[in-house]
């Protein structure tokens, strides 16, 4: 199922340009946090990847990934 409803929200859609924050009295921004992560996933893996980022703590290995595809589907919920 796919988010995007009209051509106005496409729009919007595919303008992201950063991650979005997990907010804790947000209900939702788990859902937008993991969304935002896997429409980013390319750079995500790219930045985390190296380790003169320092952030190799947090590259997800590939079950992982999977793991997050499934998540998400159970949050759309």
């Amino acid at each position: 199922m796919d988010r995007v409803t009209n051509s106005k929200d496409s729009e919007i859609a595919d303008s992201r340009r950063t991650l979005a924050r997990r907010v804790p009295t947000r209900w939702n921004s788990d859902f937008d946090c993991l969304d935002a992560h896997i429409f980013f996933k390319d750079i995500v893996q790219a930045m985390t990847g190296v380790r003169a980022n320092k952030l190799t703590a947090y590259h997800l290995t590939d079950e992982q990934w999977e793991l997050s595809d499934e998540i998400l589907e159970v949050l759309k919920v």
